[in-house]
């Protein structure tokens, strides 16, 4: 049975340009009170890592920046239980003055790019796919943004020196994307 875990991190060591857009994201936070992470995982693994301070599994800002676990890690057994309790907890830090660090899928956009047939020749596309091309003509790349997704298209089909950019999906929706 699947497990998740709800992981609330100390962060230290983050830039000025970071400090400033977080206490612009909260403005009632106290400067006295700690600066916090707030994250869910399934991986067993990274939990027993953090629990021993080692955060060298973990990316982004927890990988970078967290200095020790604020609260124990909570499990549960589903993820949208997980999730209703990280929200819990986001609510009542940010209420008790805490600057929260923390990704908020209610700002993203789930988006959905229709690709050419010439996909299924990817290596990689067709692992994510489990190796059995499927009986129907279309394929489909799904991605989560926070920028508009008509934005997040032209990202994924853009060059940059001559070269597909930096954040697109390069060997997928690049060459393949249609729409």
């Amino acid at each position: 049975m699947a497990a998740y875990w709800v992981v609330v991190f100390r962060l230290a060591d983050l830039s000025k340009k970071r400090l400033k857009r977080l206490s612009d994201l909260h403005p009632n936070a106290s400067k006295e009170k700690a600066v916090l992470g707030i994250t869910w995982t399934a991986k067993e693994d990274k939990i027993q890592a953090a629990v021993n301070d080692d955060y060298s599994s973990w990316s982004g800002v927890i990988g970078n920046h967290a200095s020790s676990l604020f609260m124990s890690p909570k499990k549960f057994t589903s993820k949208v239980s997980a999730l209703r309790y990280k929200l819990k907890c986001l609510q009542k830090l940010q209420k008790s003055g805490h600057c929260v660090f923390h990704h908020d899928p209610q700002n993203h956009h789930v988006y959905v790019v229709r690709l050419d047939s010439a996909v299924w020749k990817v290596p990689s596309f067709q692992k994510q796919n489990g190796d059995r091309q499927p009986p129907f003509k279309g394929y489909l790349y799904v991605g989560q943004t926070s920028k508009h997704p008509d934005d997040r298209f032209r990202i994924h089909k853009a060059k940059k020196n001559g070269k597909p950019h930096p954040y697109s999906s390069k060997k997928i929706v690049h060459p393949h994307g249609l729409g």
